[in-house]
C-alpha cells in the first residue's frame, strides 16, 4: 500500500467520525505515557479499546487499537528484560569492584579485608564509574584506601607467601657466647 493510499484511507477515516469521536482519539494518541505505567496490567484485549468500551463491529479503528496494544505489551517486555540486564550488570560490577579493592595492599596492608565492607563504609557504585559506565580502579583505590581509613578495623594485613621461610637467619648477640655461657650471665646456678 503506497503513503498516497494510506493518507487517502485517514482521510476517509477522519472525514466519517464525529467531532466526539475525534476528539476521543486524540485525547487517546496524546495521552501520558505515564498513565500507560500506571496500568501496567490492564492492558486492553484485543476486543477492547482504550477506554475499556468494545470495539464496534464496523469500527476502522480497532485494528489499530489492537496493534497499539500489542507494540505496549512488547514495549513492557522490553524495558522488563532492560531492567533484568541492567541488574546483572550492575552486580557484576559490585562484585568485581569487591575483589579488586580486597587486591590492593599498601604499607602492608589491604584497604578491606571484605570487599562487601565498601558499600557498608558508604560508597555508591556510582562513584566508581567512569564516564563510559566502567569500573575506575583510580577511584576504586581511593574509595577503598578512605573506608579503610575511616574503619582501619576492616583492614587486614597482606598474606605472607614466604611460607615461614626467612631470607636471613637472625642473629645471636655474641656468636661466642653458648647457652652455659648465657644462662650463667643471668644468674642460674
Amino acid at each position: 500500500m503506497s503513503t498516497a493510499d494510506l493518507t487517502d484511507d485517514f482521510d476517509r477515516l477522519v472525514g466519517s467520525m464525529t467531532e466526539e469521536e475525534l476528539q476521543e482519539e486524540v485525547a487517546a494518541a496524546t495521552a501520558d505515557p505515564t498513565e500507560d505505567e500506571q496500568h501496567e496490567g490492564d492492558d486492553p484485549s484485543p476486543g477492547e479499546s482504550e477506554a475499556g468500551e468494545e470495539d464496534r463491529p464496523g469500527d476502522p479503528l480497532a485494528k489499530v487499537r489492537r496493534e497499539a496494544a500489542g507494540y505496549r505489551v512488547k514495549l513492557r517486555e522490553a524495558e522488563a528484560g532492560r531492567d533484568r540486564l541492567a541488574g546483572v550488570v550492575e552486580s557484576m560490577q559490585r562484585a568485581e569492584a569487591e575483589r579488586l579493592v580486597t587486591d590492593v595492599v599498601e604499607a602492608g596492608y589491604r584497604h578491606l579485608a571484605v570487599g562487601s565492607d565498601l558499600w557498608r563504609g558508604g560508597v555508591e557504585l556510582s562513584e566508581l564509574l567512569d564516564e563510559d559506565g566502567q569500573l575506575d580502579r583510580a577511584k576504586l583505590k581511593a574509595a577503598g584506601a578512605r573506608v579503610g581509613t575511616e574503619h582501619p578495623h576492616w583492614r587486614a594485613p597482606a598474606p605472607d607467601f614466604s611460607g615461614g621461610v626467612r631470607a636471613t637467619a637472625p642473629r645471636a648477640t655474641d656468636p661466642a657466647s653458648s647457652l652455659s655461657d648465657r644462662l650463667r650471665r643471668a644468674g642460674a646456678p
